[in-house]
């Protein structure tokens, strides 16, 4: 998992959405130290990347890396 700046993320946006997309990385962007984003890869077939309250980062890193499934929007709230 890589962890960047909103900054970062602005000026090189095309890169990180290539290492989602080739790589399979899972993208975390900061601002001022704190979590505001989560950019992942979409997961493949029927596996379904299933978020609730208790969701870690940890358990996102872990979870498959392709799909044809929208997950839809994270807020930090819901990843603890």
């Amino acid at each position: 998992m890589v962890k960047v700046s909103t900054a970062e993320a602005r000026k090189h946006f095309s890169r990180y959405i290539s290492m989602v997309e080739n790589q399979h990385e899972k993208i975390v962007v900061e601002k001022r130290g704190r979590k505001v984003a989560l950019v992942i890869p979409f997961t493949d077939g029927d596996v379904r990347l299933q978020l609730s309250p208790g969701t870690s980062l940890a358990a996102l890193d872990a979870a498959p890396s392709r799909s044809d499934n929208f997950v839809g929007i994270v807020k930090e709230a819901d990843i603890h």
